[in-house]
């Protein structure tokens, strides 16, 4: 039986697709701060290994990579998220940029009410109050790990990840959205990659050797083949809160291996950012829900 990727798979297979999904992406900040090079070589090394494993991917899918302005521009805002992300795990601790990246869906609602003509309800203007507030407890700790830029760079990540979120969903086939990730890798290992050569070049020892491939082969290309599966065969909001697995674990990874530990300030800011979003995603799911509960189904 040939493999496509366009072959349907059981719901609760795609919910395991996702779990994956979540458990790869939430290595990521342990596995950052155990590899000795800068943040802009290990973001180059990264997408340059996981560029070349989704370009296999998708010839062995038998799809081909769509060169269009949506690719192309969407690319950018992926590369921006990547880079943040990489350096600033090196400036901030993983509770701190976790948190801060999941801030996304909020950006996306701000958006939205500045470009698309969306209104704020009442709960929108609680939790976007209630994410200030735990961005605030996340950054006045000051605990040592922890620096403005790299919480600067986390708030960028919640940014551009909005951004991609909103730009992503214009995308008409599987091989069109995997494309847009495909070339945010491209750019980040293209514009990254003189990085390599800085501070006397990079230092090739086991651990950062380990640390990389692991990053680019797993928390980046595996993570994102997954999650093609699960977004298009598993309900969006069982996906969502499976994702949510990943802002969990990745504090405690970086606290197993890295021995990095927050202080209840940042706990306490990463719990309520953490739980006031996800429990405005529940309550927006069951709104649509009971709207379309609502409107009378055509002939």
């Amino acid at each position: 039986m040939k493999f496509s990727v366009d072959r349907p798979i059981a719901p609760k297979n795609a919910l395991l697709c996702m779990a994956a999904c979540a458990f790869l992406w939430s290595t990521s900040g342990a596995l950052i701060k155990l590899i000795s090079w800068n943040g802009m070589a290990i973001a180059g090394m990264r997408s340059l290994i996981a560029g070349v494993v989704l370009l296999a991917y998708l010839k062995l899918a038998g799809k081909k990579l769509v060169v269009n302005r949506l690719t192309l521009t969407v690319g950018f805002a992926v590369m921006l998220k990547f880079v943040c992300f990489t350096v600033g795990n090196k400036l901030t601790s993983s509770a701190n940029m976790v948190a801060l990246q999941y801030t996304n869906p909020v950006f996306v609602l701000i958006f939205s009410m500045l470009f698309f003509g969306q209104r704020f309800r009442r709960k929108d203007i609680a939790v976007a109050l209630a994410t200030v507030g735990g961005i605030a407890m996340l950054t006045l700790e000051g605990t040592g790990s922890s620096t403005m830029l790299g919480n600067f760079l986390g708030l960028m990540v919640g940014i551009t990840t909005a951004i991609m979120h909103l730009m992503s969903g214009k995308a008409k086939s599987y091989a069109e959205s995997l494309s847009i990730n495909i070339f945010g890798n491209i750019y980040t290992a293209v514009l990254m990659c003189p990085f390599f050569f800085t501070g006397g070049g990079l230092s090739w020892d086991a651990g950062s050797v380990t640390g990389i491939l692991l990053l680019g082969l797993f928390q980046q290309a595996a993570a994102y083949i997954f999650y093609g599966f699960a977004i298009r065969n598993a309900p969006t909001l069982n996906c969502t809160l499976i994702a949510a697995l990943n802002p969990l674990f990745n504090p405690v990874w970086t606290a197993l291996l890295v021995h990095e530990y927050p202080g209840p300030l940042t706990l306490a800011g990463f719990g309520i950012v953490l739980v006031s979003i996800t429990l405005w995603t529940l309550s927006n799911a069951r709104d649509k829900a009971a709207e379309q509960a609502k409107t009378p189904r055509g002939e």
